[in-house]
């Protein structure tokens, strides 16, 4: 029955006919031919405030995106202030609305505030008294996001469910089950690295530690070759370790870094590592890592960036 479910804060889908599409045009769904809108650009990065930046979960703008345009909310249409983006093909998996209509494509947050000290953003979206219907049995959810020094990824706050009856609903943590990076991450490696001077330089990554050329980064939970970063959160150790590299240099040499992917990668890690610092969980460290990735191999950049 409806608010049996929660809503899908994690990447957990369900939906519609088992949240099935049959081609490109969502056929299937309602939630997808009204919500599939394609992005003009790819997002940018702005590092010393909140305001322009858009950060997703599990890679993909669009999939219950969050877009800070202005601290200004303006006519909440989605234009300004801050929203939530379901304009992904994959939002289609989703259910609609508890009255049967679609779910917006972009949800515009009210009473909107941002802590620049604690660097805390608070906002609601009103289901109930926007769109006159729950979404999930919720009438409203209360969100609370903090953000690290950098706004590279938010490190803690919660997303608090309001019931139609004004009851406390479920509670969502960031950090733990919602894991969220900016959708810039490739400029933030780069920019990082070669101080915005490199971002056009031609990195690739064909092959993989077998030989020739290239780069292979990722992040576990395990152990690691090197450069190994360790911190303790309550019982569980978890281990942040970064692969062997493998590259070339002139001539196609293998075993050679490349100075570029050298210095990005280099930057990655101490991003990682202040991340760290600042109380990032491993969950989030690893969908950095694997966001950064466009960052060493332009040719594969794993953001869908919905354009």
């Amino acid at each position: 029955s409806k608010g049996d479910t929660p809503p899908p804060f994690d990447i957990e889908y369900f939906g519609i006919d088992g949240g099935r599409y049959d081609d490109e045009y969502g056929d299937t769904t309602l939630l997808f031919r009204q919500n599939h809108i394609r992005q003009s650009s790819k997002p940018t990065y702005h590092a010393q405030t909140l305001w322009g930046n858009v950060f997703i979960q599990a890679l993909k703008v669009g999939l219950a995106s969050y877009h800070f345009i202005s601290p200004n909310a303006g006519e909440n249409d989605g234009n300004s202030g801050a929203y939530i983006s379901y304009e992904n093909i994959a939002c289609s998996q989703w259910p609609p609305l508890d009255d049967g209509s679609p779910v917006p494509a972009r949800v515009p947050f009210i009473n909107i505030s941002f802590d620049i000290e604690t660097r805390t953003f608070r906002g609601t979206i009103p289901w109930y008294d926007t769109y006159g219907s729950c979404w999930q049995g919720c009438k409203a959810w209360n969100y609370e996001m903090i953000f690290d020094s950098k706004f590279v990824c938010i490190l803690s706050g919660n997303i608090q469910s309001v019931t139609l009856d004004g009851g406390v609903g479920y509670d969502h943590t960031f950090g733990d089950v919602l894991n969220y990076t900016n959708a810039a991450m490739k400029d933030i490696v780069i920019e990082a690295a070669d101080g915005g001077a490199g971002a056009d330089a031609n990195v690739n990554a064909n092959a993989r530690m077998e030989g020739g050329s290239g780069i292979d980064e990722d992040i576990n939970v395990g152990e690691g070759d090197n450069d190994n970063i360790t911190e303790d959160y309550g019982e569980e150790e978890e281990e942040v370790s970064a692969s062997t590299i493998a590259g070339s240099g002139s001539g196609g040499q293998s075993g050679v870094i490349d100075p570029v992917l050298k210095r990005r990668l280099d930057a990655g890690r101490k991003i990682r590592s202040r991340l760290m610092e600042e109380g990032a969980t491993v969950r989030t460290l690893r969908l950095i890592s694997e966001g950064s990735l466009g960052a060493y191999d332009n040719d594969n950049d794993p953001i869908d960036y919905n354009l």
